[in-house]
């Protein structure tokens, strides 16, 4: 019974960002060499530019009504976000109206990154694996996540105290969420830290990596570490990049296909 896979990540209105989902649907197809896989960008903003570019632009439910005219049986929806905000509810919501519209015989959407209380272990151990082998004492690695207006908010916070309880060097913070740079700012200075590696903590490198996390106005990251006499070295890659976050998300599609019935 033929199988689809769904990629759902945020988007990027950086082309040079395609190249992240692109190795992932590879990575995916090595894992399921028969299935089919398509790919969809869940930003509004994202999907208004690739319009005003000329670019075609198709909706998870595009998508979801493509597949079933092809008589495809059974679909994963997976999630590239890291938690569940908005985009990540849509896809739940959608998901659930081809349920409800028998399009398919079994669709489901895998978890995000982080599924719950459940992985955050996981995830503290993967962001500490890819701590620099060459940070020194006085040397840090800090994560910028995005942040939802959601409760899954309040993971970010709890993965910064879990991460801080693990690693005297390792650290996270958030753009919309907790904690805040200026309070990272301050648990820097208290471990007498003079250099900082600064990395997304987001599935590709796009506006918010390269603008507000090391753009070089006064705003970003970078400029404010600095300001704090930090120096700032940038490592511009996304966790749908790095094997180890890959990995945790093809355990999240591994649980989901269970929840399939698989009977003829």
């Amino acid at each position: 019974m033929t199988t689809a896979i769904v990629l759902a990540a945020h988007g990027s209105m950086n082309k040079k960002t395609a190249h992240t989902i692109e190795n992932f649907s590879k990575y995916v197809q090595s894992k399921y060499p028969k299935a089919i896989i398509r790919t969809v960008y869940t930003s509004a903003r994202v999907h208004g530019h690739m319009k005003r570019q000329g670019e075609l632009v198709l909706t998870l439910w595009d998508i979801l009504i493509e597949l079933a005219a092809k008589n495809i049986k059974n679909v994963l929806v997976q999630s590239l976000h890291i938690v569940a905000g908005k985009e990540y509810q849509q896809l739940v919501n959608l998901s659930e109206k081809a349920r409800e519209e028998e399009l398919f015989k079994n669709i489901t959407v895998g978890s995000t990154l982080i599924e719950g209380n459940d992985n955050i272990e996981n995830i503290v151990e993967a962001l500490f694996s890819e701590a620099c082998e060459k940070c020194i004492e006085s040397e840090a690695l800090l994560f910028m996540g995005h942040g939802t207006g959601l409760e899954s908010n309040a993971y970010y916070e709890i993965l910064s105290q879990n991460l801080e309880k693990k690693a005297a060097n390792v650290f996270l913070g958030a753009l919309d969420a907790f904690p805040k740079i200026d309070e990272v700012c301050k648990k820097l200075h208290a471990r007498n830290i003079k250099k900082v590696y600064l990395r997304p903590f987001l599935f590709a490198v796009g506006h918010h990596a390269t603008e507000d996390m090391g753009g070089e106005k006064a705003s970003s990251w970078k400029s404010i570490l600095e300001s704090h006499g930090f120096s700032v070295e940038l490592i511009l890659q996304g966790v749908g990049e790095s094997p180890v976050f890959m990995n945790i998300w093809a355990e999240h599609m591994e649980n989901a296909f269970k929840a399939f019935d698989h009977s003829a």
